[in-house]
């Protein structure tokens, strides 16, 4: 069972680092349409995913769009040279495999 403090990612960070280095990733279509908006690839998008460190945490929320699921979803600040982004991710059990999910990407402070 994840953990469920607003103070402590749900999920830990290498294991979702290593479910997109192993390919057992998933995007949404929302993810997908602001990354576009921010010039990014997807694969660029899981770059950025990859080089998130453990102080960029921001804070963990019940999944707005499945209420009842028991899934989280972790926000990471994500601020380099180049990017200042709002990272939303989980790992959730697709047909008994888990995977990472890139719930959201978009310039931090935008609504």
């Amino acid at each position: 069972m994840p953990k469920q403090s607003q103070n402590l990612p749900t999920y830990d960070l290498d294991t979702i680092k290593n479910l997109i280095r192993s390919k057992a990733r998933t995007i949404t279509i929302y993810a997908e349409q602001n990354i576009i908006e921010e010039c990014l690839s997807k694969e660029m998008a899981y770059e950025i995913v990859l080089d998130l460190k453990p102080g960029q945490f921001r804070k963990t929320m019940k999944a707005e769009k499945m209420p009842g699921s028991g899934l989280f979803q972790d926000v990471y600040r994500y601020d380099s040279d180049e990017y200042d982004l709002y990272v939303k991710v989980q790992i959730f059990d697709d047909r008994g495999i888990q995977k990472a999910r890139l719930i959201d990407m978009k310039a931090w402070g935008k609504a």
